[in-house]
């Protein structure tokens, strides 16, 4: 390719597009939003764009609206989660599970822990983690604590309560304070 009259090499344009129509740079996007799903970051992990938080911002958002880019974004993603084997469904179940655990599935009647196997499922997918220790009392004796730490219910709850949009927050020129619930009464 012959430089241009100023000297100044051309440009190459980057005019070759994939299989699904993707340009690399546009490729290099969907791959970068489908990690988290942040444009902004997306864009900026592609480095070839700009370095402005407010011009990543709208280069984001201008890709996200290019039809061809969103199909395969939609498309990847319809591939991940059959690979994941997940739908909204699932995410509702584990977020309702949460919501609504007992510490009775988790806890005996004299506030010992159970055994896993002895747990309902459910019960084990709160769980986030175990934490045992073993003391010596001065008395000789091996006293052990078991710490069961949960998921957090109350964030669950609220996920939960979004998803099935059951909040209302008040409008108004500040940030909502109050928040509305509603509760749809069947029977």
């Amino acid at each position: 390719m012959a430089p241009r009259k100023d000297g100044k090499p051309r440009k190459i344009r980057e005019d070759v597009r994939d299989d699904q129509g993707l340009l690399k740079s546009e490729r290099s996007f969907v791959i970068s939003y489908l990690k988290d799903y942040n444009a902004t970051r997306a864009v900026a992990e592609c480095g070839s764009f700009t370095s402005n938080v407010v011009s990543q911002r709208a280069l984001g958002h201008q890709l996200i609206c290019r039809p061809h880019v969103r199909a395969e974004i939609e498309r990847l993603d319809r591939i991940k989660r059959e690979k994941l084997h997940t739908s909204a469904e699932d995410v509702e179940r584990i977020l309702s599970e949460l919501a609504h655990l007992d510490v009775a599935d988790i806890f005996t009647d004299t506030g010992d822990v159970r055994p896993l196997s002895e747990m309902p499922p459910h019960a084990r997918r709160c769980i986030s983690g175990i934490e045992v220790t073993s003391t010596e009392g001065k008395d000789g004796e091996t006293y052990t604590t078991k710490r069961v730490k949960l998921w957090d219910k109350r964030a669950a709850t609220e996920l939960l309560g979004r998803y099935r949009k059951m909040f209302q927050a008040d409008s108004g020129d500040q940030a909502p304070q109050v928040v509305t619930i509603k509760i749809d009464a069947k029977g």
